[in-house]
């Protein structure tokens, strides 16, 4: 049973990497796509959704690899994610204009602390 979830601990990270990435270049989509193309109504539309499976997936897989909460490069990378989501919802709803602008800065934060999470997972 162990071995069973470790190995699905270690799909979960793989899976996190795939979300981030496909979340994180959707600017990079949105930026050089046609303003008439009809795809970016359904890319605005999914992307909330993506988000919060990725929110699912990171905690599902800390949760796996750590038997609960621990103080590790993994757990922090998971709480920044949770600010950069929570907080881009939050400031939303407040109607802040910079909501956008922290949520592009959180992602570049993010890619860092992955990085440093998949080279140095036991660095904390």
């Amino acid at each position: 049973m162990e071995e069973i979830l470790y190995k699905i601990a270690e799909i979960t990270g793989f899976v996190n990497v795939a979300l981030f990435f496909m979340l994180a270049s959707t600017y990079l989509i949105l930026k050089f796509m046609s303003p008439k193309n009809p795809m970016k109504k359904y890319i605005f539309k999914v992307h909330p959704f993506i988000g919060i499976l990725f929110l699912i997936v990171v905690a599902t897989h800390g949760y796996l690899m750590l038997r609960g909460f621990q103080w590790h490069t993994g757990s922090v990378l998971g709480i920044i994610i949770f600010l950069s989501v929570g907080a881009l919802a939050v400031l939303k709803k407040m109607k802040f204009k910079k909501a956008l602008l922290f949520h592009y800065m959180s992602i570049i934060i993010i890619f860092f602390a992955m990085m440093i999470h998949l080279l140095w997972p036991a660095l904390i």
